[in-house]
């Protein structure tokens, strides 16, 4: 529709929305007759209309008069009044108590919030908000309820400026509002790790204070619009309650839908539209308000900024401007482009178009800043090409990469030019050659060199291509090693097909040498084992290891180097035994004062780390992680692929011994450098969000571990094909998912699929086999089905002891379950001597205070005490009691510990041991509230006596 027609249709709106309604439908048919497309337009604006939130019509703030007051409330005395809107009023208070001084903003609820229910929300909402501890969020210091009811609460008193005022007064340029909003967004994204959603975001509570001579901001209100929010069965009227600032309010909101943290992302963009431009993306009474805002697209940033206003006011664009000390062309230019595209995504009708989070919102943001293409905008190869030249201005700098990259090129040729004094001349052409070849295409190709720029390493790798196809482009040695250069880029950048495809060209080069490169063909290999690693093909894998070991080798660094990769790609499939063995003849052959050999180790250790946390020995994990921490970062720095390898593993450690908080922090850093170095679609992005996935499952977010999850699962299928184990793998932690959503078919079918993946890509006799199989049958044994689930436990430890052979924990994990199993079906005899079986492995595995010793004798005290053997079964539990008590820190509730307390207090009855059992009846009881129905099942087991 054109400006021209938007206006006809918008002053028809407006003279049809006040008609009678038999005179508007006479009206509507008329304009049907004479132009169908406008009335269309008029139609629809008056459906939005229709059907706007009733509360809209009125005032956004009903007249209201708060009555008196006392002059103190609580230990606090009122000072005067800072502010009030429709929920209440804020006022200045001091201490008066004497204790100490203090300023405080104290804010009284409205009248008609004294119902009981609500009273009690909002205490327990205000426990909840107490624990939101971020210097950017105003806290909440106390609260209580006056004698008519009504509640209060006591805030940290902010004495800032608005966000707005505070930028249009010291007349900021966009650079010094980005980053003021890049505050604003680090704050917001902690509250919703915290499930938290601010539901009223606007400039007014969003204050700026200085400190040090530094801005900072602070936000006020958190939550209290989510504990205001009217909900079913609450006696609360609409007219009363401040549901939303309507100019900030979303979509969703505006059409009374769930509000979710997406709203608070579009708030956020009408607030940055705002920054930027003086104006918001949408104006008007509400009526039109709302259908501009449920139908129509805002005006880009960069044009807002240069469109007349009529009638002439302050937010003209030249005064509009001076606000910023340019002028409105410059302020265009400044805003044309990444920050118009990064507004209008945050701006979307629909939640799912617009930023993931507010941490997604803040990448793109830090992306614009450090002159690497936003994922807002369409990636064409010009908009790369400026970026990339942007961050890479002076000739300088190009050349040093070109020299830096020339090196790892053609490095292998100088070093052995002082080897072989007659062939000085001709290695030295060679180098000249390859460094012309390089400089000319390779220039930031490494991902690890250019910040991740992947798409601009794409295009380049691609020319490079193109130029090496051509005859005679290079000598045959730089050739092949230029060849296997461009493999291995294609490789790190997670291009497998086009990785295959140089990388046996190399091999095929030097084959064709007269002169063997011995190292150099083993680093060929050493890759295309890794890359049919990556895509499951393991013997396939071991070939290629092989035939690189057994290649000469320099020096025995080099034969080192060669095994830790080997040992890398062993732990990859979860061949733990093998890999150990692998990484310590890797570790001897390794001098100590080597600088290389330092690398070597520290990349032993590593996978040395891995393969300790995946057996659960965490202590030795954190240990190995922590020693491959400092050398990277002093070697390496903070932002490189190889240094975040080991902050993902050490946020998955974490995860693994429950430590979610942690996790979810290191993680989140995680994905958010992943995706700044790499970009959104590479594989290393996609286990970023699995593994965040992961950690959301662990923390009881289930929606925002499926929707992280199932972001991974497009990326893994999109880069491997459907059948690939990463396909698997994520497909098997959204199978756990669905379990804990109470869908156990969902999982069975996504725990089968995985289990079909798997059995493909990694071989039916594999750890991920064994994997999915232990799933399937517990899963099919949660359903009640222990008969379905039996052949899947005893698959998955066949498979088990196969893979890890008989002394394993993964084997003792799965004799757990088929005796469960087993003891459900009544196969007793069995069952005992499965679980005997568990038991003796856990004990020769771990420490006689471990956890997983206790689960064992727990299993096999229960299947004893079923066999009426009663002694042995008291044994078994009393033994397990203690670690148990430790472990769960004395939570007598933990369901499992419950369990065992009450089975071990039924055998001791049975043999008439009532005094021991006696005093752990009286222990449960002492720890039950009063009312629980708990205390009938205790009652039970006293008459059992």
């Amino acid at each position: 529709m054109t400006p021209e027609r938007w206006k006809q249709a918008q002053a028809l709106f407006l003279e049809l929305a006040d008609l009678p309604p038999e005179e508007r439908a006479r009206r509507l048919h008329e304009l049907a007759a004479a132009d169908p497309a406008l009335h269309r337009e008029v139609e629809a604006l008056l459906d939005a209309d229709r059907r706007t939130l009733p509360w809209l019509d009125a005032p956004a703030f009903p007249a209201w008069e708060p009555p008196p007051l006392p002059e103190r409330i609580g230990p606090y005395r009122l000072l005067d009044e800072v502010g009030r809107g429709g929920m209440g009023v804020v006022y200045r208070a001091e201490r008066a108590d004497g204790t100490y001084t203090q300023v405080v903003a104290l804010k009284v609820a409205a009248t008609g919030l004294g119902d009981a229910e609500l009273v009690r929300r909002f205490h327990q909402e205000r426990q909840i908000l107490a624990r939101l501890e971020h210097p950017g969020i105003a806290r909440l210091l106390n609260g209580g309820t006056l004698p008519d009811g009504r509640p209060y609460l006591v805030m940290e008193y902010v004495d800032g400026v608005p966000l707005d005022r505070y930028c249009d007064a010291r007349r900021l340029p966009v650079a010094d509002r980005l980053r003021l909003f890049e505050q604003v967004l680090r704050v917001v994204q902690y509250a919703h790790r915290h499930l938290v959603v601010h539901r009223d975001l606007k400039p007014a509570n969003i204050l700026v204070t200085e400190a040090g001579g530094q801005p900072r901001v602070k936000l006020l209100d958190f939550g209290i619009a989510r504990l205001l929010e009217d909900e079913p069965g609450t006696a609360i009227t609409r007219t009363v309650l401040h549901r939303m600032t309507p100019v900030y309010a979303s979509p969703e909101q505006l059409r009374g839908e769930p509000v979710t943290t997406a709203s608070d992302l579009y708030t956020l963009g009408v607030i940055l539209y705002e920054l930027l431009t003086g104006r918001r993306p949408f104006e008007g009474p509400p009526g039109l308000l709302v259908s501009h805002v449920l139908t129509q697209d805002p005006v880009l940033p960069s044009r807002a900024v240069t469109r007349p206003v009529d009638p002439p006011s302050d937010a003209a664009s030249a005064t509009l401007a001076d606000r910023f000390g340019a002028t409105p062309a410059q302020l265009a230019r400044r805003l044309r482009g990444d920050l118009d595209a990064i507004v209008l995504k945050a701006l979307q009708k629909d939640p799912a178009d617009r930023y993931a989070s507010a941490d997604a919102f803040l990448n793109d943001l830090e992306r614009h800043r450090a002159h690497l293409p936003v994922l807002a905008r369409r990636a064409t190869a010009g908009y790369r090409l400026r970026r990339f030249l942007h961050r890479h201005r002076t000739g300088a700098a190009m050349t040093a990469a070109f020299v830096a990259l020339l090196l790892v090129a053609a490095g292998l040729f100088t070093w052995r030019l002082a080897q072989e004094r007659d062939r000085a001349r001709l290695e030295a052409q060679k180098a000249r050659a390859a460094l012309a070849f390089v400089e000319d295409l390779f220039d930031g190709a490494d991902p690890d060199a250019t910040a991740g720029d992947t798409l601009n390493a794409f295009d380049l790798l691609a020319r490079g291509a193109r130029r090496l196809e051509q005859p005679g482009a290079l000598p045959p040695a730089e050739a092949a090693q230029t060849t296997h250069t461009l493999g291995a880029l294609y490789l790190k950048l997670g291009d497998y097909d086009a990785a295959e495809r140089w990388l046996t060209a190399a091999l095929d080069r030097w084959h064709r040498l007269p002169r063997a490169e011995a190292d150099a063909e083993a680093a060929t290999l050493v890759s295309l084992g890794h890359l049919a690693t990556h895509r499951g093909q393991y013997a396939r894998a071991d070939s290629f290891f092989a035939a690189a070991l057994a290649l000469p080798a320099g020096t025995p660094g080099d034969r080192a180097g060669r095994l830790v990769e080997y040992g890398d790609a062993l732990a990859e499939r979860q061949d733990y035994r093998r890999a150990d063995s692998v990484l310590h003849r890797a570790l001897a052959l390794l001098p100590g004062t080597d600088p290389a050999s330092e690398e070597r180790r520290a990349d032993a250790w590593f996978v040395l780390g891995t393969i300790a946390m995946n057996e659960a020995d965490y202590a030795r994990a954190e240990s190995l992680f922590a020693r491959v921490l400092a050398w990277r970062k002093a070697h390496l720095g903070r932002m490189h692929n190889r240094t975040l390898d080991v902050l993902n593993n050490l946020g998955n450690l974490y995860a693994d011994e429950y430590r979610y908080e942690e996790a979810d922090s290191l993680l989140s850093e995680v994905l958010r450098l992943r995706t700044a170095l790499l970009g959104p679609e590479h594989p290393l992005t996609g286990e970023a969000l699995n593994n965040l996935g992961l950690v959301a499952f662990g923390l009881g977010d289930y929606d925002r571990a499926d929707s992280l999850l199932r972001r991974s699962l497009a990326l893994a299928e999109r880069h491997a094909g459907p059948m690939h184990r990463d396909v698997g793998m994520t497909m098997n932690n959204l199978g756990w998912v669905a379990l804990r959503r109470n869908r156990p078919q969902e999982a069975e079918a996504l725990f089968r699929r995985a289990l079909a993946i798997m059995e493909t890509a990694s071989g039916p006799v594999s750890a991920d086999a064994a994997l999915l199989l232990g799933n399937m049958g517990f899963v099919l044994h949660q359903q009640g089905r222990p008969a379905d689930a039996l052949p899947f436990f005893r698959r998955a430890v066949d498979v088990r002891r196969q893979v890890h052979g008989d002394s394993s924990m993964h084997v003792a994990w799965r004799l757990f379950a088929l005796g469960e199993a087993l003891r459900d079906l009544g196969r007793l005899d069995e069952a005992e001597a499965v679980h005997r079986e568990s038991v003796a492995l856990r004990r020769a595995l771990r420490p006689p205070d471990h956890f997983d010793l206790a689960r064992g004798l727990d299993g096999l005290a229960r299947v004893l005490a079923d066999r009426d053997r009663h002694d042995e079964a008291i044994d078994a539990f009393e033994e397990a009691l203690p670690i148990y008590r430790t472990y769960y820190e004395g939570n007598l509730l933990h369901p499992t510990l419950w369990a065992l307390l009450r089975n071990l207090i039924a055998s001791l009855n049975a043999r008439g041991q009532y005094e021991r059992a006696g005093q752990l009846l009286a222990e449960l009881r002492a720890a039950l509230p009063p009312g629980d129905p708990r205390h009938e099942d205790l009652a039970r087991l006293q008459v059992a006596r």
